[in-house]
């Protein structure tokens, strides 16, 4: 079997541009006297013994681990795993919550997308961190999807389920709407709320919501 590793790597660069400003040679020498009073005024006025260094940060604050609790309404499956550590994604819990997720009619599995684990953690963060989901729908092979389309035509021909960037969820824990007014707030993707049926749909892909 192929190891899958996951890597999650998010680069900023950080980019200024120089103000030029160009002095009129007339005026230097105006510039450069007021310049030099202005040091003079600022030497007179403070006090050397009140001056404190700063010194920046050279440390980004810890951030906590990331965990999620999962069951599986078709399988009965229980999982409870910490993913995301020390700054990096857990590859075996990561290949854990792919496995749960896994489409059960055909019992295949595909390496679920790690910003969707996160939104999953986002929302169960701001709903009740203590909360577990109930998966219906995690991903989905081109067979099983083509078959749901036939039953139901809000499934996408082309759904995020079927390249492991989507999932289906509900709780006996907190109100669906709830679940759905924080997927909204997170703003991490798409957002489908479907209340006669008790779940939300949540996905990695743009930002929209139904």
């Amino acid at each position: 079997m192929q190891h899958i590793t996951v890597q999650h790597i998010t680069e900023h660069r950080l980019m200024s541009d120089t103000d030029n400003q160009i002095v009129d040679p007339s005026r230097r020498s105006i510039l450069k006297g007021l310049a030099m009073g202005s040091v003079a005024a600022l030497s007179a006025t403070i006090n050397p013994t009140t001056i404190r260094p700063v010194y920046a940060s050279s440390q980004a604050a810890p951030q906590p681990p990331r965990s999620l609790s999962l069951r599986n309404i078709h399988t009965l499956e229980e999982l409870e795993v910490t993913y995301w550590e020390n700054g990096k994604y857990i590859d075996d819990a990561v290949l854990q919550l792919s496995h749960h997720m896994r489409d059960h009619r055909e019992n295949e599995t595909l390496l679920m997308d790690p910003a969707l684990l996160d939104t999953l953690w986002k929302v169960r963060e701001k709903v009740d961190p203590t909360m577990r989901f109930d998966v219906i729908s995690g991903y989905r092979t081109p067979k099983t999807n083509a078959m749901l389309r036939q039953r139901s035509s809000s499934v996408a021909k082309f759904s995020y389920h079927m390249v492991g960037k989507a999932v289906d969820i509900s709780t006996h824990q907190a109100p669906i709407s709830a679940l759905r007014d924080a997927g909204l707030a997170v703003r991490r993707g798409g957002v489908g709320y479907y209340p006669k049926s008790r779940f939300i749909h949540l996905d990695s892909g743009p930002v929209r919501s139904w």
